[in-house]
């Protein structure tokens, strides 16, 4: 697959590479807030095994994602690793960090 080049593309795609039979029991919510240049507000909700992303806020989210659309697009083309990012500062997470910690078992990452 060709790298994203933005995190709108990201979104988009995501739902090609979400992993239903991992997300068995998984009912959240996730609010994606991304600054500076492309970046904007995503949220991902997954239930029953299904995935629904959609553009905007949600009320309430088990978890909230914060970084730059860039560091975004670059985790995502691994040419950022979400821990160091995390541990950094440029990736901050609040909510359900045990979901934030499952979230590579949702997602099929291509090779």
């Amino acid at each position: 697959m060709p790298e994203a080049s933005t995190a709108q593309q990201i979104f988009e795609e995501m739902p090609r590479y979400f992993a239903s039979e991992a997300a068995a029991g998984v009912n959240v919510s996730i609010q994606f807030e991304l600054s500076g240049e492309a970046g904007g507000e995503w949220s991902v909700v997954i239930a029953g095994q299904s995935l629904k992303v959609s553009q905007g806020r949600i009320e309430s989210p088990t978890l909230t994602v914060r970084s730059t659309a860039a560091d975004w697009v670059a985790m995502a083309n691994r040419k950022l690793n979400p821990m160091a990012a995390f541990m950094q500062g440029r990736l901050v997470i609040s909510g359900s960090m045990s979901l934030a910690m499952k979230l590579q078992d949702l997602f099929r990452r291509p090779e």
